[in-house]
């Protein structure tokens, strides 16, 4: 590499960094602050809520490989995870046996996987169900679904 070559490189990365500007406020012109948690993230008032969201996201994978469907349903189930409001051992228990499955046990189906995860998120939910039933927090929304 040559004194002019390597000029050349640096005198064109200098006018790149002077066409550059600085914008302040530049969140603004973003949907939200890339730091914060998107709103559905956030703590539900009912973990049951929050186990329909995770049920939605997963039936909403619609990947034919195995590891973007396991990045995208692992980002799913850690996103439920924090959003949880004191969960139970039990939840704990099975929210590990679904990332057991998803990330260091894979069967490397795509289908046979979706269906078991969906399955287990049903459990889930009926757990979560009724849990809050022993405490009155069920919502509307989720005693019409589950019929309670």
């Amino acid at each position: 590499m040559t004194y002019q070559n390597t000029h050349n490189g640096f005198v064109q990365l200098k006018n790149a960094i002077k066409k550059t500007f600085f914008k302040e406020n530049f969140e603004k012109d973003l949907k939200h602050h890339p730091f914060m948690k998107p709103e559905r993230y956030a703590p539900t008032e009912n973990n049951v809520e929050a186990a329909l969201m995770l049920h939605e996201d997963v039936l909403a994978i619609n990947e034919t490989d195995y590891g973007d469907f396991m990045r995208k349903a692992m980002s799913a189930v850690l996103h439920f995870q924090e959003s949880l409001l004191d969960p139970s051992q039990d939840i704990k228990e099975m929210i590990v046996q679904i990332k057991a499955y998803l990330q260091f046990s894979p069967s490397w189906h795509v289908d046979s996987t979706k269906e078991k995860t969906l399955s287990d998120i049903e459990i889930l939910i009926s757990v979560l169900v009724s849990e809050n039933k022993n405490y009155g927090l069920v919502s509307k929304g989720a005693s019409n679904e589950y019929n309670l």
